[in-house]
Formats: C-alpha cells, sequence, structure tokens
C-alpha cells in the first residue's frame, strides 16, 4: 500500500461485505466505513487498522501512516487529476488499472480456491 495511489484517510482497505466502498467522508475527514475497520489516533494523526477485511477485530492494530493533506493529494493521486485539469477518462494509466482490477475481481472473486 505505500504507493503514491494511497492516502491512509481516504484509501480504505476493504473486503467481501456489503460496505466495500463509500462516497462520504466520516466525522474525521476518513472515507466512511460503517464498520470501523480502520480509525485515526486523534493524539498522533495516525490512521491504523483495527479490523480485517470481514470486520473481525485483529490481534494487534496495524498503522498505516498520516492522512495527507489535500496539496499531496492533487499532486500524487489520480482520483484527484480531475481537479487540476486531468479526467479519469483521460489518464491511460488510471483506465488501464481500474480495468486490471475489475477483470481481476470478476475472475477470482468467484473462484477463491482455483
Amino acid at each position: 500500500i505505500n504507493t503514491e495511489l494511497f492516502d491512509a484517510a481516504l484509501t480504505g482497505i476493504r473486503g467481501c461485505t456489503v460496505h466495500g466502498h463509500s462516497l462520504r467522508l466520516d466525522e474525521n475527514g476518513m472515507m466512511f466505513d460503517m464498520l470501523q475497520r480502520f480509525v485515526i489516533d486523534k493524539k498522533s494523526g495516525m490512521i491504523k487498522y483495527v479490523k480485517d477485511q470481514v470486520g473481525v477485530p485483529l490481534d494487534s492494530e496495524v498503522k498505516v501512516g498520516k492522512a495527507m493533506d489535500a496539496k499531496w493529494l492533487k499532486a500524487h493521486t489520480t482520483m484527484y487529476h480531475s481537479l487540476v485539469g486531468t479526467g479519469f477518462r483521460d489518464d491511460a494509466e488510471y483506465v488501464e488499472y481500474i480495468q486490471r482490477i475489475h477483470a481481476l475481481r470478476v475472475k477470482y472473486g468467484f473462484m477463491p480456491k482455483e
């Protein structure tokens, strides 16, 4: 997850629940997650995972980093390129990546043992 596409607060690692994605932020400015798989330590600002992908509590928390500011997001992530003049469909690398994820999820999502 240590890539230019990952922001600890706005990118959630989710799993096989109906709550696999969100289109809103919570009260802390993080991507909303009904199962609260990841939380923010308000004292340090560190984002940490406390549950696995299906919402089962972890044996120990996993720290993934701090939230990035808007300036960093605009410069580094494809999600915000439309704010700086590049739309999603005009970004060939982004489209290729999303198509690959979609294909793999369809292909392997129904056959996890194969």
